[in-house]
Order: structure tokens, then C-alpha cells, then sequence
């Protein structure tokens, strides 16, 4: 501010260079090993580069390891539904992602957006689970919403509305 008037100056600063860096990715990913990357790369853009996690790895509960301390969890859920609102870490030289076997997995079917496999945390409802999957169709009937669930002693049905999805 001694040399500049910075209310009446436009300023531009752009980075040329990024430094290189070495990051480790492990455990259940497709390509595991070490990538040496430009620093400005973020944990998800670097776990696309070891194809991301294999059919056992899980996607809510990566893991940023630096110096033998976890200093960010990374959940693709959430980055996928809202990207801006996922905070993200900056990577240094020596890094670990490390990528678990999966955790809870259900199975979506009949009037929903997006059928498929979902993985969900401990303390996730039913309604997080058809949230992920889109939502409902317009043809779906929010009254009658069927859970299989397979026991030790069998397959067990129970029937829910919307409200008690939660």
C-alpha cells in the first residue's frame, strides 16, 4: 500500500509454475501407487488419475494421510451433489489417499431415479438412501415403500411411508 493505490488499481496475479509434488494412493483403487502431480491438484482429481476405487473400495470414506495423521475425509457423495460445498485440502509432498473396503451397502429398485448399489454411513436414514438415488419417480407411490432386508434367520419385509423414512 506504500507503492500501489489498491482502491483505485486493478491487479492480476496469475500462477505460471506449480510446484510438483509426490502423493501416494493405497488400498482398495484401481491403480494404486505413487503420482507425482502440479500441487494445485486436489485428492479427488488425483484419485481419478488411479482410475478411482475398485468394486471393494469405498466412495464416503477416503482418507488424507499426512505425517501418520488423517487431516481430511473425502466422501464422493457428497462432492457429486454439491462440489462447491465440499471442502477440499491442499496436497502436499508425501500424502496418502487411502482408499477402504466398503462399508454399508443396500440396493435400490422400482420407482426411483437412479436404481442401483449405495453405500451409506452408520448414521444415514432411508431417505439419505433414496435421496442419493434421485428421488422418487412421478409414478412412485410415497405410501408404500418396501425394505428387504436379508437376516441370520431369513429375508425380513417391512413396509414404510415417506415420513417414516427418516
Amino acid at each position: 500500500s506504500k507503492v500501489y493505490d489498491l482502491r483505485n488499481s486493478n491487479i492480476a496475479i496469475e500462477l505460471s509454475y506449480s510446484k510438483v509434488i509426490s502423493v501416494n494412493v493405497m488400498g482398495e483403487v484401481l491403480s494404486p501407487g505413487t503420482y507425482s502431480v502440479p500441487s494445485i491438484n486436489s485428492a479427488f482429481n488425483i484419485l481419478s488419475l488411479a482410475n478411482g476405487p475398485n468394486e471393494r473400495g469405498t466412495v464416503r470414506n477416503i482418507s488424507v494421510v499426512r505425517n501418520g495423521e488423517v487431516i481430511h475425509k473425502l466422501d464422493i457423495y457428497d462432492y457429486m451433489n454439491n462440489p462447491k460445498k465440499s471442502s477440499s485440502v491442499h496436497l502436499m509432498d508425501g500424502d496418502f489417499i487411502l482408499v477402504p473396503t466398503l462399508g454399508n451397502i443396500i440396493s435400490i429398485s422400482g420407482e426411483i431415479i437412479r436404481s442401483g448399489k449405495y453405500e451409506l454411513k452408520d448414521n444415514e436414514t432411508l431417505m439419505d438412501a433414496i435421496n442419493f438415488a434421485g428421488g422418487f419417480t412421478e409414478n412412485a407411490n410415497e405410501n408404500n415403500i418396501s425394505v428387504l432386508r436379508n437376516t441370520p434367520t431369513g429375508k425380513q419385509v417391512k413396509g414404510f411411508t415417506w415420513s417414516e423414512a427418516e
